[in-house]
């Protein structure tokens, strides 16, 4: 079945709400509840989410595709081709990819026991992140504050976002998405997003 436009730009939010959210929480150590759960659906609940669910994520992509990501969120595009590059190298290991989705099928089951224990589903997804991780020899450099990033808290809430914005780079690419189109495809981007915003305002 060919997915639609509005899922891939869907998945690319995702990704981009991700990259936001480990940027803003390396710097600052502090995490927007609702945006995290959102992604946290996204991931293990495979909900069917519309462009607008990702409000953080629409604004970043706005800005990054004019050219006008203020200087604190420069690092938000790096940490978005870190997660493309992830999602690649795991691509290519299915040995590995069948693992993962064991452990995500494990977390899943752990969150909707303990649903309000958002700390130990982040912590459980860093675990998975960890494990197969270095298996893909693609490390991602964090630039945040030393008392932040040096959190063992923070430090698993960023692997646990890391881990979504793979799988939603996974998503992306499976509908059509390339690097490449946030490099040349810019103006047909901000086309989707536009037509994405006057769909839910129409509604």
């Amino acid at each position: 079945m060919r997915t639609s436009p509005p899922d891939r730009l869907s998945a690319l939010l995702a990704l981009s709400q991700a990259a936001g959210l480990i940027d803003h929480l390396a710097l600052t150590g502090l995490l927007e509840a609702t945006a995290l759960d959102r992604l946290l659906d996204d991931l293990l609940e495979n909900a069917s989410l519309s462009p607008r669910s990702y409000p953080l994520g629409e604004a970043l992509l706005q800005d990054w595709l004019r050219g006008r990501l203020d200087l604190e969120r420069r690092l938000v595009p790096r940490y978005v081709r870190a997660m493309l590059k992830l999602e690649r190298a795991l691509a290519r290991q299915p040995a590995l990819q069948s693992v993962l989705a064991t452990e995500l099928a494990r977390v899943r089951h752990l969150r909707r026991h303990y649903a309000r224990d958002r700390r130990a589903v982040c912590a459980a997804l860093a675990g998975v992140y960890q494990r197969i991780t270095p298996e893909l020899r693609q490390p991602v450099l964090i630039t945040g504050g030393l008392r932040q990033i040096g959190s063992e808290d923070t430090a698993d809430r960023i692997r646990c976002l890391l881990l979504v914005g793979i799988q939603a780079a996974a998503r992306w690419r499976q509908a059509g998405g390339t690097p490449w189109q946030l490099l040349l495809g810019k103006r047909a981007l901000r086309r989707e997003l536009r037509q994405a915003r006057r769909s839910a305002d129409a509604r």
